[in-house]
C-alpha cells in the first residue's frame, strides 16, 4: 500500500501550488505603478458579505500601492480618487463578474467607467477564475488616455 501511494505521488504532479496566482501577478506586474480601481459586484451588499472576487484577487491587488474599492460604477468617488493621483493617463480597473456566465461580462461596465472618466481606450487585460475554473470571478481592464 505504501509503495502504491509513493508511486502515485511521484507520477501525479500536485494539483495546486500557487502557480495560477503567480501567473496572475506576473500579468498585472507591468501595471502595478498605476492607480487601481476595483468595482465589487451586486453580490456585495455590506462589509459582512463574502465577496469572492476581491478575496480571490488579493494576491494581485497587493502589487498596487493602494486600491480604491467602489460598488457603484457611476460613483463620484472614482473620479476623486483619480484626481488625488494626479489624473493619470493609465488606470487599472477590476470588475467583479462573479455569478455571470458570459465571456468578458464586465466589458460594458469597464467601457462605461472609461467613457465617463475621459479614457477613450479600454483594453481587456485578463480574467481570473479563482479556485474554480468553471467561472470568472473578475476581469481586469486597462484604461488609457
Amino acid at each position: 500500500m505504501v509503495a502504491a501511494l509513493f508511486a502515485f505521488d511521484v507520477a501525479m504532479p500536485p494539483a495546486y501550488l500557487g502557480e495560477e496566482d503567480a501567473r496572475q501577478r506576473e500579468l498585472i506586474a507591468p501595471y502595478s505603478a498605476d492607480p487601481c480601481v476595483y468595482l465589487v459586484g451586486s453580490s456585495y451588499q455590506e462589509p459582512a458579505d463574502n465577496n469572492y472576487s476581491i478575496t480571490s484577487d488579493v494576491p494581485q491587488l497587493m502589487e498596487f500601492e493602494d486600491v480604491h474599492v467602489e460598488t457603484d460604477p457611476a460613483s463620484a468617488g472614482i473620479a476623486a480618487y483619480l484626481a488625488s493621483k494626479g489624473d493619470p493617463d493609465e488606470v487599472v480597473l477590476y470588475v467583479d463578474v462573479f455569478g455571470t456566465t458570459s465571456d468578458q461580462a464586465g466589458e460594458g461596465t469597464a467601457r462605461e467607467v472609461a467613457g465617463r472618466l475621459g479614457y477613450p481606450r479600454c483594453t481587456y487585460v485578463k480574467d481570473y477564475s479563482g479556485a474554480d475554473n468553471g467561472y470568472s470571478s473578475s476581469e481586469t481592464y486597462l484604461l488609457r488616455r
